[in-house]
């Protein structure tokens, strides 16, 4: 089943685990598909592109690190409207995770899970939604790694903004 819609997708954690295969799949079900490209690093981002044989119109590479998240990610969001004009779809696939008892687990890495799982995730999101309030669009929103690897599915709508 192939769609036919042209969807703008921005993937935040695209460059490898779940967030690559993803793509995979949204590439083989809807070729039509623009796609933004996230995640830390840069040279698997371009890896996955070639690979998919995704062109410039396209798909756009884009390189982010939610654990930096000061400036709040408008220049990143400005970046995506300058090349595909909306976002249609937002999926936060991005974090990391840690494996130790929790009493063994030292503040730092409690600091930087919060720190990108959580803040950087919404500081993203909130850019992504002021730009959909202004211009009165709806758009998804898909969280999937942030939150211990249950997913949710929220179709925001205009008038919960």
């Amino acid at each position: 089943m192939f769609l036919k819609l042209t969807i703008f997708i921005y993937h935040i954690g695209a460059s490898s685990g779940i967030g690559r295969e993803l793509v995979k799949e949204l590439v083989r079900l809807s070729p039509s598909t623009r796609l933004v490209l996230s995640a830390r690093r840069e040279n698997e981002l371009h890896s996955l592109a070639t690979e998919l044989n995704l062109d410039s119109d396209h798909c756009l590479v884009l390189p982010v690190d939610l654990e930096i998240h000061d400036c709040g990610f408008q220049s990143k969001v400005d970046l995506v409207l300058n090349r595909f004009d909306h976002i249609d779809v937002l999926i936060n696939n991005a974090g990391i995770s840690q494996r130790s008892l929790i009493k063994e687990t030292v503040y730092n890495v409690d600091s930087r899970l919060m720190n990108i799982n959580f803040l950087g995730t919404i500081t993203l999101s909130k850019a992504v939604l002021s730009v959909q309030k202004m211009k009165n669009r709806n758009f998804f929103l898909i969280l999937f790694k942030n939150l211990n690897y249950f997913s949710i599915l929220l179709n925001v709508k205009k008038d919960i903004l």
